[in-house]
């Protein structure tokens, strides 16, 4: 029988529910249901009543047609200081002590128990955190949890900081679906040799989780289909020559049809990702202003007219966006259509439905990968 200190005797007069319940579950008051927890199987007590009253998931286990007739319940897959986070949320709607170190564990607690409350705050303290070193492994926690809108912030944020993010050392722990979902993707800010090397890496990785050598051969292996997504026609025959043939990863023959391609022998790489390359690495963005300082004194008025900027270039580019400049001092409608077309008068791009009415304030930002010759 658990014993109250004397000095907490009196602890209901002038407490709070909350403050009451959770006094309850820390001296383990009249708990009437113990878990084993991990794989030490260390106890931690609870009331059914809180339960059941904060989580479908333990109403069904306890109130349910198959509900549970064992006064111990073990739970092997979460640590004992995981669920007594997950308890004292569930008793007071207090957020305490959730860290980087153990966001995640509690993320999937809180799933598992159907503690909704716990886990929107556990996915919005995530996407608030996301950076270089973790946004590898909160995509492929949010992937093995379904959790569809972490794993688009993360996934986001790694295209746009690709480079960084290939060369962590946690890209090296991402399951292969993660990768593929990353590498596949055109806008991944990252040149190919990157991507190459990323995939060599997690492939050695994978090797040791695999427990077996690591060796061209079995890179290769490890790799499976990930290798088709790697873009030679992006990477420039010299570093090829340097930096990837120098490996048994590749076939002869594809090596072979590699090179037969950068010279010109044949016009398409059957086996590998037929498109050229991905955006320019952020390093590579060039912009071209008509305005030097959007917050100048300068203002240029729209009569209804055609406004064009005309330019040349001479190797493929990706025209990655327009900015179109705004009423400064309100918001205000504007009717935009744009059209990129070559001097052939051949159209490239036409503006979509959904911006052609547009608010703005300031400025807009049109966005679409279009590759220009």
């Amino acid at each position: 029988m658990p014993t109250i200190p004397p000095a907490e005797s009196d602890w209901q007069t002038g407490k709070t529910l909350s403050e009451c319940t959770q006094f309850m579950l820390e001296h383990e008051i009249a708990c009437d249901v113990t878990f084993l927890l991990g794989e030490t199987k260390q106890e931690v007590l609870a009331h059914k009543f809180m339960l059941i009253s904060r989580s479908p998931v333990f109403s069904a286990m306890f109130c349910g047609p198959m509900a549970e007739t064992q006064e111990q319940i073990i739970v092997p897959d979460i640590e004992p200081e995981v669920f007594k986070l997950l308890l004292r949320y569930m008793y007071s709607d207090k957020l305490s002590l959730l860290d980087s170190h153990n966001v995640l564990e509690i993320l999937y607690a809180a799933k598992k128990y159907s503690v909704v409350g716990l886990v929107k705050a556990c996915k919005t303290f995530c996407a608030e955190k996301i950076n270089v070193d973790n946004a590898c492994v909160l995509l492929d926690h949010a992937y093995k949890l379904d959790e569809q809108e972490l794993f688009q912030a993360c996934q986001t944020y790694i295209l746009e900081n690709g480079e960084r993010c290939l060369q962590s050392v946690t890209f090296c722990k991402m399951s292969k679906h993660c990768v593929e979902k990353v590498v596949e993707a055109d806008d991944l800010l990252a040149c190919e040799l990157i991507v190459w090397k990323a995939l060599v890496g997690w492939a050695e990785a994978e090797c040791e989780r695999q427990g077996v050598a690591i060796t061209d051969v079995n890179i290769r292996q490890a790799m499976g289909n990930l290798i088709y997504l790697v873009r030679f026609r992006g990477i420039s025959s010299d570093i090829f020559a340097r930096h990837v043939s120098t490996k048994d990863i590749l076939t002869p023959i594809e090596v072979a049809d590699i090179f037969r391609f950068y010279h010109k022998v044949v016009d398409v790489l059957k086996a590998f990702s037929p498109k050229d390359g991905r955006l320019a690495s952020v390093h590579d963005i060039m912009r071209c202003v008509r305005l030097e300082n959007k917050g100048s004194s300068h203002c240029v008025t729209y009569n209804g007219k055609t406004d064009a900027i005309s330019f040349t270039v001479s190797a493929p580019v990706i025209l990655r966006g327009i900015i179109l400049y705004g009423c400064k001092v309100s918001q205000s409608q504007y009717q935009i259509k744009i059209n990129v077309t070559d001097a052939f008068e051949i159209t490239y791009y036409q503006t979509p439905e959904q911006w052609k009415h547009a608010r703005m304030s300031q400025h807009l930002i049109l966005c679409s990968t279009r590759e220009l010759h």
